[in-house]
């Protein structure tokens, strides 16, 4: 798992999957939460951070949001 992404997770931010490249990734990826369950299925040639558009993602939740959105 990606040190990055792990400590995006470890340090609270709570982020949404919300589109998917359908060349890489098949499947209900889109709505699920970004957490170690989501990186668990990812394959290996995916990036855990969606590099080159591969995911994208919508923070709804962090440390320093006076309130989640």
């Amino acid at each position: 798992m990606n040190e990055l992404a792990q400590n995006l997770i470890n340090l609270g931010f709570k982020p949404i999957i919300t589109s998917i490249n359908s060349n890489y990734l098949e499947g209900p990826f889109i709505s699920i939460f970004f957490d170690k369950d989501f990186l668990d299925l990812l394959l290996s040639n995916i990036n855990p951070c969606g590099k080159n558009g591969k995911f994208h993602s919508f923070v709804f939740n962090k440390p320093i949001f006076s309130y989640p959105i």
